[in-house]
C-alpha cells in the first residue's frame, strides 16, 4: 500500500471519526428528524438542491487549475465527471437539473430557483476561495466532496422518503440508484487515482487540510440547516401562541 493510499483511507476514516456531516446518527438533521414536520424538511432538501451545481463550478475551476499545473490526468478525469454531471450519459440532462425536476414532482415545490439560506450562502462563499488556493489543498477539499456524496445521498434519500412514506418517485429513483451504486463511487476512485498520479509527498499535509477543512464545512451546513429549521419551528409556536 503507497503513502497516498494509506493517507486518502486515513481520511475516509477522519470523515465519520472527527466529522458530523455524514455521520448516519450524527449528523445535525437526523438528529433532530422527529421533531422536523414536511415543512422544515423540505426547506432542507430545497437547500441541499443547490450543492450539485455549485460543486461542478468548483470542479471546472479546478480542471483549469489542474491545466496549468500540469495535472493532465486529473484534467481528463474531471472533464470525465463533468462531461458526466453535465447529461452526457442521462440525455443531455445535467445531474443538477434531474434533482431538481424530480424534487419538484414529488415535493410540489419550487426547487430550481431556490434562494441560499444564511447556511447555504456562507457555504458558497467558502467555496468560491477554495480554487484560489493551492492545488494540493483545492483536491483535497474536492476529494471530500467525492468521498462523502454516497453517505450524503443516504441521508437525503432518509429524508424523502420519510417526507414521502416511501413511494419514491421513479426519475429519483433512478437518479439515487445510479448515483449510489455506479457514478459517486466511481467519480471518488477516478480522482483518488488521478490525484495519486500528481501529488508529492510533500503536499500531502497540505492536501490533508483541505480535505478535513471542506469537512468542517459541511459540518457547519448541516448544523446551519437544522437550526434553521428548528428556527422556523420556533416562529411557527409563537405564532399559533
Amino acid at each position: 500500500m503507497n503513502e497516498f493510499q494509506v493517507l486518502s483511507e486515513r481520511l475516509r476514516e477522519v470523515m465519520l471519526e472527527e466529522h458530523i456531516a455524514v455521520h448516519p446518527q450524527r449528523n445535525p438533521v437526523l438528529q433532530n428528524l422527529n421533531g422536523f414536520d414536511a415543512t422544515q424538511m423540505t426547506s432542507i432538501l430545497q437547500q441541499y438542491s443547490i450543492l450539485p451545481k455549485a460543486f461542478v463550478v468548483l470542479l471546472e475551476a479546478l480542471r483549469d487549475q489542474a491545466a496549468v499545473a500540469g495535472w493532465g490526468i486529473a484534467v481528463q478525469e474531471l472533464n470525465d465527471n463533468l462531461a458526466e454531471e453535465l447529461g452526457g450519459k442521462t440525455q443531455g440532462i445535467a445531474h443538477a437539473d434531474l434533482l431538481a425536476e424530480g424534487l419538484e414532482l414529488c415535493l410540489q415545490v419550487p426547487v430550481k430557483m431556490t434562494v441560499p439560506s444564511t447556511a447555504t450562502a456562507a457555504f458558497l462563499e467558502r467555496l468560491e476561495i477554495i480554487p484560489h488556493l493551492s492545488i494540493a489543498y483545492a483536491f483535497g477539499a474536492a476529494y471530500a466532496i467525492e468521498a462523502t456524496a454516497v453517505p450524503e445521498l443516504k441521508i437525503i434519500i432518509q429524508l424523502l422518503e420519510l417526507l414521502l412514506e416511501g413511494a419514491m418517485p421513479e426519475r429519483l429513483q433512478y437518479f439515487f440508484d445510479m448515483h449510489l451504486n455506479a457514478w459517486e463511487p466511481e467519480h471518488e476512485a477516478d480522482l483518488r487515482k488521478a490525484i495519486a498520479s500528481h501529488l508529492q509527498a510533500d503536499q500531502f499535509s497540505t492536501f490533508a487540510l483541505g480535505f478535513r477543512t471542506m469537512m468542517t464545512m459541511m459540518d457547519a451546513w448541516w448544523s446551519g440547516l437544522a437550526a434553521e429549521a428548528m428556527t422556523q419551528q420556533a416562529v411557527k409556536s409563537v405564532s399559533r401562541g
